[in-house]
């Protein structure tokens, strides 16, 4: 029997849930788009030192194996993407670059999810994102070969799957041990934000009573761990070469100390031995709306709720982020890199090492930028009121400022 069904337009919460999806892959597209143009425009190709090795080592793996008794390859998240990327396009210089270029431009896109999960609007997880896609050390790291980017982009994968899977704290557990357990074999640094991940579990533990994500995590780890350590017993004779066998490192004397602990900061504030920007203005950025936010927080509690702003609030995104950076520039700064404690070892402190670091203090500049912009020209009455135009104006040359340093 024929049973005639009336036409239905969509309602408006159907339209809203399918438009909605849709604005979030436009604009992480478009931020990816805009991040791969400018690294391609700015690609430097064979520039570092362990450009000719790791070229050589990979062509190695593709033609007999990896050697597992080499310190390198047993780090094996350091050659993997350009492992695949050379099986799938052949190995040129092009297929060598190219899983820098795609990690690192879609690090502004992995920004806007963190963004977005923390509740932010569209418009305003795209433009705190565009710090991502312009600052000018995140630019140089997707110009030049370097496996600290690739833990960056595990460890930012893992950040976002920590805030993501909040309401599944067993998958959240399962997609964080194996993010950092891969990280682990891309640098032995990845240790250096446990101490940001305890708080955080301990935090959730509580205020929910809950060490679920906690406990999936550890056990993830260990059977991850104790699965490989069972493979490099089988194949090399020993359960932890990973350790036993480490870069270049040297002891330093007492008296050195005080200088090899203003290498980094020198990096991040003033710039290489050549004369060039490192950081550009981001670092100062930064360190300007963190004392701005702790102003304005004694100040709003002086003056009442009434005054209340963005960028006097210390939301989970401040503390999160204010950690992971944190912890990871103290202990990488200061800690012994061998973890043995008969002298102090370090390796050479190069730039690229603070890659990670890079990345969570760009997200957190942006953050605070767009809150400091949204206090200026729309929510509080009583600050010195800026006219939207002018304040975009600023952002643009903050933006403009970003991509000059990432050129020079």
């Amino acid at each position: 029997m024929y049973v005639h069904m009336p036409f239905r337009l969509p309602s408006l919460a159907t339209i809203k849930h399918v438009v909605h999806p849709a604005r979030h892959w436009l604009a992480g597209a478009a931020l990816f788009l805009l991040a791969l143009a400018l690294r391609t425009r700015f690609r430097c190709g064979f520039v570092l030192g362990d450009d000719v090795e790791e070229f050589a080592m990979l062509r190695h793996i593709l033609n007999t194996g990896p050697d597992w008794h080499n310190q390198i390859v047993l780090r094996f998240g350091v050659w993997l993407f350009t492992f695949i990327s050379s099986r799938l396009f052949g190995l040129s210089e092009t297929t060598f670059f190219l899983p820098t270029l795609l990690l690192s431009s879609s690090l502004s896109a992995i920004a806007y999810c963190i963004f977005v999960a923390h509740g932010h609007s569209v418009r305003r997880a795209f433009l705190q994102s565009l710090m991502v896609v312009t600052a000018p050390f995140e630019v140089l790291m997707g110009v030049v070969h370097s496996n600290d980017l690739f833990l960056t982009w595990c460890l930012a994968v893992g950040y976002l799957a920590l805030i993501r899977f909040e309401s599944r704290p067993m998958v959240q557990g399962i997609t964080l041990g194996l993010l950092l357990w891969f990280g682990f074999y891309i640098k032995l640094w990845v240790v250096y934000l446990f101490p940001a991940l305890a708080l955080y579990f301990a935090g959730c533990f509580l205020r929910k009573r809950s060490p679920h994500g906690a406990a999936a995590f550890a056990a993830t780890s260990a059977v991850l761990h104790g699965t490989t350590s069972v493979i490099w017993k089988l194949q090399l004779g020993t359960f932890v070469p990973f350790l036993r066998t480490h870069a270049a490192t040297y002891p330093v004397d007492y008296r050195d100390l005080p200088d090899l602990f203003l290498t980094y900061p020198r990096q991040l504030f003033v710039g290489s031995e050549f004369g060039t920007t490192l950081f550009g203005v981001v670092p100062y950025i930064l360190i300007f709306l963190l004392a701005g936010k702790v102003c304005m927080f004694f100040w709003v509690r002086k003056r009442g709720p009434e005054c209340d702003s963005g960028l006097a609030r210390w939301d989970r995104l401040d503390l999160s982020l204010l950690a992971l950076y944190g912890s990871f520039f103290l202990l990488l700064n200061f800690f012994p890199n061998t973890f043995v404690f008969d002298r102090y070892y370090s390796a050479p402190r190069i730039f690229r090492y603070l890659t990670p670091v890079s990345f969570f203090m760009t997200v957190h500049a942006g953050k605070m930028l767009v809150d400091l912009y949204l206090d200026l020209s729309i929510r509080n009455p009583g600050l010195i009121r800026l006219a939207r135009p002018e304040a975009l104006v600023f952002g643009a040359c903050v933006l403009f400022l970003n991509v000059a340093q990432a050129r020079e």
